[in-house]
Order: C-alpha cells, then structure tokens, then sequence
C-alpha cells in the first residue's frame, strides 16, 4: 500500500521551483540513506543521509538556502525543520525525489562526475549549466516550511533564523527515518492550536523499524546514583496495568482523539525508585532519545503502553512497548522504549538537540526553540 503524505507533497517547494532555486545559488541536499543514492539522484546534489545529520550539520554552509530532498517528501521536512529551527535558511522539496521525476528533471547516477558528494568533501557542484546540458541542479532553495513529519508543517517564522547552532547537533543520537503519513484535515475546536484531527493513525518512524524479540525485551530506569531498577516482558507484564483512553498529538499538526490504550503507569514503575532527580531521558531500541521533566511523568500523566485499541502495540506504533506521554507532543512518548535514565540536568534528546522545543506542550505551540 503506497502512503501519502500531506505535508511533503502540501508543503515546501517544487521541483521547479527548486531547480530555479539552485540555479541562484541554493543548495539541493538528499537526505536519503546510502543504498537510495545509487538508484538516482538530482545531478549536484550533495548527499548527507538523515542517519548522519546530527554528526555532520556543522559542515553545512550557513550564507545559502538549503533546499532537503529524500523519496516523497517526508524524511526532508523532518530535515528541513530541524535546520530550520536551528538556525538555517532550510526548506523542503516537496514530494521529493518522485516529484522530481514526475517533473522530467534529469537524474545522476552515483558516479557522475555532476553529483556533488558529500558535505564534506566541499558539497556540490553548482555550475549554472542547464537540466538539458547537465548543469548542477545543486542547490534549492524554497521557503522554509518549518514543519517536519515528527511536528509541525507551518512556515518557519523567520525572526528564529539567525547564525545556525552548530553545537546543537554534536553529539545527537541516531535518528529515525519517518515514512510519512495520510489522514483527511477536520478542523475541531476541542484540540490545541493550529492542530487537525485525522481518523486513521499516521506512521512517523519506519526505517528501520526495530524487531525486538520478547524473549530478549528489557526495560529499565537508571537512576543519578547509578543504580538499575531492570524488568523482563515476563516481568514487566505481570505489574498492575491500566486501561485509558486519550487524546494524542503530533507535532505535524494531526491530533487523533479518544485513543484507547493499555500498559504500565510510571507512578508504578518508579514506585520502587529512590531519587532525587528532576529530569529524565527516555531512550529506544533503534538510539532514538527524549528529554522530559520528571515531574511530568509522575501523577497518572505517563505510561509505558503495550496494547493499542485492544490488539497487542505493533511494531510500526512503537510495540512491544512504547512510552506514552499524552499531554505533550507525541515525539516525547518515544516508541520501542527500552528504559529510562534519571538526572540532575536537563539532556536534551535528538529532536531537542536539532531545534524542537524542549518541553512540547501542544496547547501553547511549543513546537521549535523559541515557541
């Protein structure tokens, strides 16, 4: 089954657009991973993998528009916000690389000399030649949509842009790679701003998805001391659970409404913990991370969750377990959680090290560093 993506094929800017961009000295830069390279690319694009983006940001130039390409859209805008929010004039090509040839616009294979190669070995080439010639398509530029597919899809306010934040992306875990999604626009006034509420449920993080053997699951909380509360799925399933029903929002801007869940509270988790901590970082099978107040998962606010609408958690939904934090953006309710550390200081996780809002409450907007 093909998926459609409203805010990559909605957002951003054409392929047309793009090229006309490049050609005034923006820069195209494919975000696909390396085994996408080869089948066909945009002659001049510089290629710099979304896996890669928190490692090598920094050697991004920071006077040119960065126009983010990957297949349909998707995993750019991902890209295209997270620069965007840190500081880049970055925007997405919208319906990427499918759009691209829809359009007729020519492709490179991976060893033509027109490709632009990576970010660090000086970008691509951008020659001023035309598609028909071979000319570099290596640069676009377009208006920054700000959105990505793990938030939000609006136009980035420019008052954010500025000297892009290098440091914030050292350091950064590996990704996940989003897929997109598709749901029909309801406008609804029971949820927070700018948000839209979709029937079915949007997949944001395929690719890969991890496969986690039950046999083989854990779950832990750390804590500042250093000290492992550990749990087996044998274990951790045989703990009270509870039965909630809630809504859940996504920083793309879709809100899926009375969402029915099982799983394990963290006030029952943590029951055992001794800690003086305030924050705490959530961490997956797959490297994925977040940041939240530990107040914010105590009070009944937070579950790990492991049975969806009655059916056991699947795998492209977060399962066998995922943490569930319903009164923020949903990136914070990390999917295949494998524990929980505890801290004294705040530690910013992936989206939050590439510009997302620290905190992401979906009723005050609090989508990009400075909401």
């Amino acid at each position: 089954m093909s998926v459609h993506n409203d805010l990559a094929e909605d957002d951003g800017v054409s392929p047309v657009d793009a090229l006309s961009m490049v050609r005034s000295g923006a820069l195209l830069l494919d975000v696909r991973e390396d085994d996408e390279w080869p089948a066909g690319h945009a002659p001049g694009a510089t290629h710099l993998p979304m896996s890669r983006l928190a490692a090598e940001a920094g050697t991004l130039p920071t006077d040119r528009t960065i126009v983010c390409v990957c297949h349909v859209g998707a995993r750019s805008a991902v890209v295209a916000a997270a620069l965007a929010g840190a500081g880049w004039d970055a925007v997405n090509l919208a319906g990427g690389m499918d759009a691209w040839v829809a359009a007729g616009l020519p492709l490179a294979d991976a060893g033509s000399v027109a490709d632009g190669g990576s970010v660090a070995d000086g970008g691509s080439v951008a020659d001023g030649g035309s598609v028909a010639d071979g000319g570099s398509v290596a640069d676009g530029g377009s208006v920054a949509d700000g959105g990505s597919v793990a938030d939000g899809g609006s136009v980035a306010d420019p008052g954010r842009r500025g000297r892009p934040d290098r440091d914030s992306f050292k350091g950064a875990p590996m990704g996940i790679v989003s897929r997109g999604f598709r749901g029909r626009r309801d406008q609804d006034p029971a949820v927070p701003p700018g948000q839209y509420v979709v029937r079915d449920f949007p997949v944001l993080s395929a690719g890969p998805t991890p496969r986690v053997r039950l046999d083989r699951w854990t779950f832990a909380i750390s804590t500042e001391t250093g000290v492992d509360h550990e749990w087996s799925w044998e274990e951790f399933r045989a703990l009270p659970s509870e039965r909630f029903t809630v809504d859940i929002h996504c920083v793309t801007k879709w809100s899926k409404l009375g969402t029915s869940w099982e799983g394990v509270s963290l006030d029952t988790l943590l029951a055992g913990v001794e800690t003086a901590a305030a924050f705490a970082s959530a961490y997956s099978y797959g490297g994925y991370s977040t940041n939240l107040p530990l107040a914010d998962l105590r009070d009944g606010k937070a579950w790990v969750a492991y049975r969806f609408d009655g059916a056991d958690l699947e795998p492209e939904h977060g399962g066998p377990a995922r943490l569930l934090v319903p009164h923020l953006y949903l990136w914070k309710s990390a999917k295949w959680v494998r524990g929980i550390s505890l801290h004294a200081e705040d530690q910013p996780g992936f989206w939050e090290s590439l510009g997302y809002h620290n905190y992401g409450d979906p009723w005050r907007e609090q989508r990009y560093w400075g909401d």
